[in-house]
């Protein structure tokens, strides 16, 4: 979720940060009160799709110093986890003292301290795992090329953990398998590049085989959501993880298709180059929100947490308009936050 464009030999890649926008946009929808149809089709692929992309992304070639790839995964993972943390934890106090039937405060600390993730803030989780995935996948990397990497990869998909791990690493076994996955896809990339041109796995998806995959992943969770089956990458049951995989894979290539046809738009492609930054503070834009209308018509704000797709989805769009000033604010003045430096 870093906020830079993508280059195999200097080719811009646009439509992976317009990829990164309409997962960061379904993300935040996720997170809004709708109905259990819709949250089943997002936690279908929403995040293994970040997982994906960042190992997309992941340069073995320029990556050879691991004592330097850990400090500059520090500053951009675990700096700003803790920074957001404490941010997170200062809007908890300032919350109790509007809401008192809030959680508490002393509480919201403790769980910090215990090694989980604040309970106001919880999507920041992604970062500590993703530390622990990018890390681990470097160690196996080393060891080979892409099929000891896929061998290595398939005996880690046997692993099933039965307990919590602190941080919510239990969903990094998750993630190191679909961040292996976007690894190979880029070494596909590459080799298609190479050997075809500008005729690549992307160009493949055109809008009727994106409509077609779009029907059939559609239908696909309708049949699971009667069922009662609900696919979530932090469900470590074994049925889970075998339909999670291939299904992600699939919602994955329909969202890269729609990436295709919106990477000329700079406001997705916005989002997506700022990904973190709306990761870490949506959740406290929508409390804030919440308790400015609370205080303004002096009415119950329980109509945030009232099922409505339609009120989440407008609220979803407000929501990544106030983000606009917030990124611009994080990047010019606080970049430190997500790890950045002032530009001179």
């Amino acid at each position: 979720m870093s906020g830079q464009y993508y280059s195999f030999e200097q080719e811009r890649i646009y439509w992976m940060d317009a990829l990164k926008g309409l997962g960061i946009t379904v993300m935040v929808l996720g997170h809004m009160a709708i109905t259990e149809t819709l949250s089943g089709w997002i936690n279908s692929f929403h995040m293994p799709m970040f997982f994906m992309i960042s190992g997309f992304l992941y340069e073995k070639h320029k990556e050879t110093n691991f004592w330097k790839f850990v400090r500059k995964k520090l500053e951009t993972l675990i700096f700003p986890y803790i920074c957001f943390s404490l941010i997170s934890i200062l809007f908890s106090c300032m919350k109790k003292l509007i809401s008192p039937d809030s959680t508490s405060v002393a509480e919201v600390i403790l769980q910090f301290l215990k090694g989980n993730v604040v309970e106001s803030n919880l999507p920041l989780w992604y970062l500590t795992t993703l530390f622990f995935v990018t890390i681990t996948f470097f160690l196996i990397a080393k060891w080979g090329e892409a099929i000891q990497v896929i061998l290595i990869l398939s005996g880690i998909t046997i692993i099933v953990l039965a307990f919590q791990l602190p941080f919510r690493l239990e969903r990094g076994i998750k993630g190191l398998i679909f961040y292996g996955t976007g690894w190979l896809m880029r070494c596909t990339y590459k080799w298609l590049k190479k050997e075809h041109g500008h005729y690549c796995f992307p160009d493949l998806l055109g809008g009727v085989t994106v409509m077609v995959g779009l029907s059939i992943w559609l239908i696909i969770i309708q049949m699971l959501n009667i069922n009662g089956i609900a696919l979530n990458i932090g469900n470590m049951e074994t049925f889970n993880t075998l339909l999670l995989f291939p299904i992600s894979l699939l919602g994955t290539a329909v969202f890269v298709g729609f990436a295709r046809r919106l990477q000329y738009s700079e406001l997705i492609r916005y989002l997506g180059a700022h990904s973190i930054v709306i990761l870490c503070t949506h959740i406290l834009v929508k409390d804030v929100l919440s308790v400015t209308i609370k205080i303004v018509t002096h009415k119950s704000d329980g109509w945030i947490h009232q099922v409505n797709n339609l009120q989440s989805v407008i609220l979803t769009i407000a929501i990544l308009l106030l983000e606009i000033p917030i990124i611009y604010v994080i990047k010019k003045y606080l970049p430190f936050l997500i790890g950045k430096h002032k530009n001179k």
